[in-house]
C-alpha cells in the first residue's frame, strides 16, 4: 500500500467503557513507561466534540484514539509517519492497534473490544482518493491481508464519499485480542 497515513480501528463493546475519559490515566502510563516502544508525547481530550475523537494519545509516528461515532465507541491506531515498507504497512498498523488495545484492556479489565468489524481509513487523498476505483484496487491487498489474518471476511466501502477512503472488514465472529495477536504473527512467518 503506497498510502503513508493509515488508521485501523475496532469497536469497543457497548457499555464496557462508559466514560472515554477513563483511558486518560492509562494513556499517561503508556507514555511514562514507554510500553509501546515509540515516541508518545501527550494526551489530548476532545470529549466536548460530538462524533469525533474523545481522547487521543499523540505520538511522533502514531496516534491512538478513542473515537465517538454514531454507532458507538471505537479504538484506533493511526500511523502518521515513519511508515513500514509498502508490503508491511497493514501488518504494522494492526500490530500497533492490538498492542495498544491489549494495554488498555489490561489496565481497564471491564473494557471489551469487538473483533468482528474492523475499519481501515486511508488518510491520504493523494495516493488513495475515495473513489470506487481506489476501493477496488486496495480491496485486493486489504482482502488478502485480512483473510490471512482473520479468515473469512467481507469488505465493504464506507458510506460517505466526502470522507477519506474507508474499507470495512466484517467477519462472522469476535475473538479475544490475544487470539488475533497470535494469528497476526503467522503471516509474517509463512
Amino acid at each position: 500500500m503506497k498510502a503513508r497515513r493509515i488508521e485501523l480501528s475496532i469497536p469497543i463493546e457497548a457499555g464496557t467503557l462508559p466514560d472515554p475519559e477513563a483511558v486518560v490515566p492509562v494513556f499517561h502510563a503508556i507514555i511514562r513507561d514507554g510500553s509501546l516502544g515509540e515516541v508518545l508525547v501527550d494526551v489530548a481530550r476532545y470529549g466536548h466534540v460530538k462524533n469525533a475523537p474523545a481522547v487521543v494519545l499523540v505520538g511522533h509516528a502514531s496516534d491512538y484514539v478513542i473515537e465517538v461515532t454514531p454507532e458507538g465507541l471505537r479504538f484506533a491506531a493511526v500511523r502518521k509517519r515513519d511508515a513500514a515498507p509498502d508490503d508491511r504497512r497493514l501488518l504494522d498498523v494492526a500490530e500497533r492497534l492490538l498492542a495498544a488495545a491489549q494495554q488498555v484492556q489490561a489496565a481497564l479489565p471491564a473494557v471489551r473490544f469487538r473483533t468482528d468489524e474492523l475499519r481501515i481509513r486511508v488518510l491520504d487523498r493523494l495516493n488513495a482518493p475515495n473513489t470506487p476505483e481506489t476501493f477496488r484496487r486496495l480491496s485486493d491487498e486489504v482482502g488478502a491481508f485480512a483473510r490471512r489474518w482473520l479468515g473469512e471476511v467481507t469488505l465493504e466501502p464506507g458510506a460517505d464519499p466526502s470522507a477519506p477512503l474507508e474499507i470495512w472488514i466484517r467477519r462472522g465472529k469476535s475473538e479475544p485480542l490475544s487470539a488475533l495477536s497470535a494469528r497476526l504473527a503467522r503471516p509474517a512467518e509463512e
